[in-house]
């Protein structure tokens, strides 16, 4: 007996008991309540029937009421009273549902993020609160029905859902994509497959059809927003189908307005003739090229009051001097329309999220942020582990996917730094005598007393003579390579039309004037790199950065960048890197570029454009001769 009540005691500690009879077989129960406050338990007891069953018991708790028992994942209620006895036939998880006493509240969703339920409240004569939920309708989901989401209960199939507020609730509202019919491709071009250099009026024939250009050529400069090789450019005139479209579904084209020039005014026309033309929109073009599409679905045709069985010329028109670039114009037929694919999250993140981890130091992937247009900001969905174990790179995915399926996603780096490979003792060149056995703030006093030494720097306007050979095209010594865009274009100085002068530490934040004539701060040839005007132009004063908190340069130049900059803070002492957005003097952000460091390693290009400014101003960059510098300065632990 006193063996078999130690026993008892030890099973109600964890709320689980293990029937065992003799012809029977045995069960395991387990008892849980949906709030914290409650804690139920359950004895073994004894039914002449059946031979054994359980008793399940809980109590009152302030500010809740008992509701009833329930088996987990089940809505069927077991029994309402705070204490019932109940036989088992299998393995069976038990909870005591609680709601909260006082008012019920109410909370209500919709599966679709981007759909808002409409919640009206009114009390009746009784003074209770009826609740009248209504489910808008959308084009492109279908209301299914309402569920308890605590029970995944079906609660109703109709689109308004009345109802008494007996208890608290989350309701939520189910809907489903549509199954919606594709249009088919008719046509599209790129422009590449054509060549017409003047704005004269002429016709060109694109993809096999012919085109009216008018004020209109066909762009290659770098000053030209295109997606591939070759835009439309349009100035004070138009681009028209000399051919027809049937059956019309959707067409989509790319705009944006010619770099430095004034956002121009913009038309999107349709013509049954070709003579009297029908203004479907008018837009002001942006800095950058951005998707415009137009369905004519019914709405649209009924709106311009257009025949669905007319063939239609197409035409865009630009008003003023100021010139429109136009690329990858496809037009659809047939019913239905084609989505660009983009998420309706962005992916962002916290300026406390870190790019480089030191090994066995704790990886907090936690610092991603997916904003939602309509819903708001939530944590992301990571891919990807880092092992803080080995050193080495980890290409971590952060994404979210919306109710449309389509994910928005960003790619990091995370960097894990061995500090036992650092080589405090490497023999370094005769250049770097004085640096040998230095660290931290000590090697990087001896590397500015190094590279100022004997340094003669450049004009700003000699620069310009200089950069065709640092960024030398190795396979086209007439083509230098941009920085930003990583093409290769003609290294002849043609007063910044194909490429400029781009600060890499921007000479805003340098606080230094750039002349021409000028040898200062913003001449130096290792912060300056070719660019694209209009890249640089989007690139602005900002820092770099790939978490959103500046600007992200291509993967093959982020570590070439992150040197220049350990350089320039080495070489002129008021300049500082720091983790923050960047003031006079300063640049950031230094935790990325130094992950940037070791993911990008030093290459052959690098190399070239080392040697090559040693020749011009006598001096060199020690990260890039020795790259372990940067763990000397930065890791280096004494």
């Amino acid at each position: 007996m006193i063996f078999k009540k130690t026993l008892i005691i030890f099973l109600l500690a964890i709320t689980a008991i293990t029937l065992v009879g003799c012809s029977k077989p045995s069960y395991t129960v387990t008892v849980s309540a949906n709030i914290e406050e409650a804690s139920p338990t359950l004895s073994e007891t004894y039914d002449r029937r059946s031979g054994q069953s359980v008793q399940l018991t809980t109590t009152e708790v302030e500010g809740y009421i008992f509701s009833y028992w329930h088996i987990v994942g089940e809505t069927e209620q077991l029994s309402t009273e705070l204490s019932f006895s109940y036989v088992p036939t299998k393995d069976v998880a038990i909870e005591a549902y609680y709601i909260e006493d006082g008012n019920p509240v109410i909370t209500v969703s919709s599966s679709v993020l981007s759909i808002i339920i409409t919640v009206n409240e009114t009390l009746t004569t009784s003074g209770e609160t009826q609740y009248d939920l209504i489910a808008p309708t959308h084009e492109d989901f279908t209301f299914v029905h309402w569920i308890d989401v605590d029970t995944n209960a079906v609660l109703s199939e109709n689109a308004t859902y009345s109802f008494v507020a007996a208890v608290s609730q989350s309701i939520r509202a189910i809907y489903e994509l549509n199954d919606t019919p594709e249009p088919t491709l008719y046509y599209e071009t790129s422009f590449e497959d054509a060549d017409k250099a003047a704005y004269a009026i002429a016709n060109v024939t694109l993809s096999s059809k012919d085109w009216s250009f008018n004020d209109a050529l066909l762009g290659s400069l770098a000053t030209d927003l295109k997606v591939s090789g070759k835009s439309v450019r349009i100035r004070d005139g138009y681009i028209q189908t000399l051919f027809t479209v049937e059956d019309l579904a959707q067409v989509v084209f790319y705009a944006g307005t010619y770099t430095n020039d004034t956002p121009p005014t913009t038309r999107f026309e349709v013509s049954e003739d070709g003579t009297a033309w029908i203004t479907i929109d008018t837009f002001v073009p942006g800095t950058t090229l951005a998707r415009y599409s137009y369905v004519f679905d019914s709405a649209l045709i009924t709106e311009f009051s257009l025949d669905a069985d007319a063939a239609y010329y197409l035409r865009i028109v630009s008003e003023t001097t100021s010139r429109t670039n136009i690329d990858d114009f496809s037009i659809y037929t047939g019913v239905g329309s084609v989505t660009s694919g983009d998420s309706l999250y962005t992916i962002t993140f916290e300026s406390s999220m870190k790019s480089s981890y030191l090994l066995g130091e704790t990886v907090d992937l936690s610092g991603c942020v997916a904003t939602h247009t309509v819903a708001g900001a939530t944590t992301c969905d990571v891919s990807g582990t880092v092992n803080t174990a080995v050193a080495g790179v980890y290409p971590v995915i952060f994404s979210k996917t919306d109710e449309y399926n389509n994910t928005a996603s960003e790619t990091l780096n995370i960097t894990v730094i061995d500090t036992g490979t650092i080589g405090l003792n490497t023999d370094l060149s005769v250049y770097y005598d004085d640096a040998e056995g230095l660290y931290g703030d000590a090697l990087i006093g001896a590397l500015h007393i190094i590279i100022n030494d004997g340094f003669s720097g450049v004009t700003y306007g000699e620069a310009r003579y200089i950069l065709d050979e640092t960024d030398v095209d190795p396979l086209n010594a007439n083509n230098l390579i941009l920085v930003y865009l990583g093409t290769s274009v003609s290294g002849y100085w043609d007063n910044g039309i194909t490429w400029n002068r781009e600060h890499v530490w921007p000479q805003s934040l340098l606080g230094e004037d750039a002349y021409n004539e000028t040898v200062n701060m913003a001449s130096d040839l290792y912060n300056l790199m070719p660019a694209n005007p209009s890249e640089n132009s989007s690139r602005g004063n900002n820092p770099y950065s790939e978490l959103g908190l500046g600007y992200e340069p291509r993967d093959e130049v982020k570590g070439d960048v992150a040197r220049a900059l350990f350089y320039m803070m080495v070489m002129y002492d008021e300049l500082e890197l720091v983790n923050t957005s960047p003031g006079l003097h300063e640049m950031g952000y230094l935790d990325e570029l130094l992950a940037w460091h070791y993911a990008d390693p030093v290459d052959a290009f690098e190399l070239n454009r080392l040697e090559v400014i040693y020749g011009e101003q006598n001096n060199r960059n020690p990260f890039v001769d020795y790259p372990h510098l940067v763990d000397l300065i930065w890791y280096y632990d004494n």
